[in-house]
């Protein structure tokens, strides 16, 4: 008697669900920090599927305010002209809106953080929000990590750090707290 075999796989292509994501505006104002803007508007593209050049603009323009809304508008007599892509509106936007020499004042910041007496976990979100806001400035990734270890307060997290010589940021950052947490679950048990 021949064997039959049963697919897993459904006839119809199992297909993701777009996700609908609250975002806030992007007004253009001094102090509003556009690169994070900018992340959060890919995610919510990646979230609702939305992957075609003219829709990806669309929301970004709809996720506009103020200066920023009324600058979009006057780029050219029509929005689909002066903006072909998303790639196209996010590069004049980040020139548009991006203070003066930001790609030295975001460097500089990152240069400078230290862990002092926060927590680790604080420490690096510190790094990784500059980091963020360096998308368009970045660093070498040893860059990276020689800033996280130099940053790190004398302990074992910095000691096991140096012992390793991680090769990315998140490598370090992962033995870092790793370390940490082998520390207070010895003194607690």
């Amino acid at each position: 008697m021949p064997t039959r075999y049963v697919s897993a796989v459904p006839d119809e292509e199992v297909r993701s669900l777009p996700l609908r994501v609250e975002l806030k505006n992007y007004s253009g104002k001094e102090g509003v920090n556009l690169i994070l803007w900018i992340r959060k508007i890919e995610m919510a593209m990646t979230s609702g599927l939305i992957t075609i050049d003219h829709q990806q603009v669309s929301l970004a323009i709809s996720k506009l305010d103020g200066r920023a809304r009324e600058w979009a508008s006057t780029c050219s007599t029509s929005v689909d002209i002066a903006f072909r892509s998303w790639e196209s509106l996010k590069s004049q936007l980040v020139q548009v809106f991006s203070p003066p020499n930001q790609a030295y004042r975001v460097r500089s910041r990152f240069l400078a953080p230290r862990q002092g007496k926060n927590e680790l976990s604080d420490y690096v979100q510190e790094l990784r929000t500059l980091m963020a806001a360096m998308q368009f400035y970045s660093l070498l990734e040893t860059v990276h990590v020689t800033i996280f270890v130099e940053g790190l307060r004398t302990g074992i997290a910095r000691t096991e750090v140096f012992r390793v010589h991680p090769s990315t940021f998140e490598k370090a950052v992962g033995i870092a707290l790793s370390a940490e947490h082998y520390v207070k679950s010895a003194r607690l048990g």
